[in-house]
């Protein structure tokens, strides 16, 4: 799926059609059939993280390469970074619109399940030290909401892991 490129951070999503990527604010496509990777999109700036961050170390450290991005089942791209949920527009000068705030950074790889529908779900996933509510949030398919549907209460939820579809179902 393009060819290979030893400054990515992580190659989040891959189908048939092509692998999504991102290094730094760059969110990077390379389709399956005829291409390198490319920079479409372009998550907006964590102060003053994303300025601290600018040599190998200070960048690990401060995790600030850390986001997520996915494809919808409708063509859509959403990206979660710096606690904010996104609707992305791949190869426009369209600035990402931000759905919703959570808790924490964003979630864990391979951490969001789809449904019938094509609705992704993720968890909050946080240190949560003080052990406040953990949400479960539903984002739907066109990418125009994004809304808790579950609420851990209980004090000894730390945070989600991931949300995974029943294979049984």
């Amino acid at each position: 799926m393009g060819r290979a490129r030893s400054d990515l951070t992580i190659v989040h999503y891959s189908d048939q059609n092509g692998s999504w990527a991102s290094r730094g604010r760059n969110i990077l496509y390379a389709s399956a059939h005829d291409g390198p990777w490319r920079v479409v999109a372009r998550f907006p700036a964590v102060l003053p993280r994303d300025l601290l961050a600018v040599q190998r170390l200070p960048r690990r450290w401060l995790r600030s390469d850390k986001c997520n991005v996915r494809p919808t089942r409708t063509g859509r791209l959403l990206g979660l970074r710096g606690g904010v949920v996104y609707r992305l527009e791949p190869d426009t000068d369209s600035a990402p619109a931000p759905l919703a705030k959570i808790e924490g950074d964003c979630v864990m790889s391979r951490a969001m399940a789809e449904d019938e529908e094509g609705n992704i779900y993720f968890g909050e996933y946080f240190m949560n030290g003080s052990r406040i509510p953990v949400r479960v949030w539903r984002v739907d398919p066109d990418l125009q909401s994004c809304e808790c549907v579950y609420r851990l209460d209980e004090p000894r939820a730390r945070h989600v892991h991931a949300i995974h579809a029943d294979p049984y179902r």
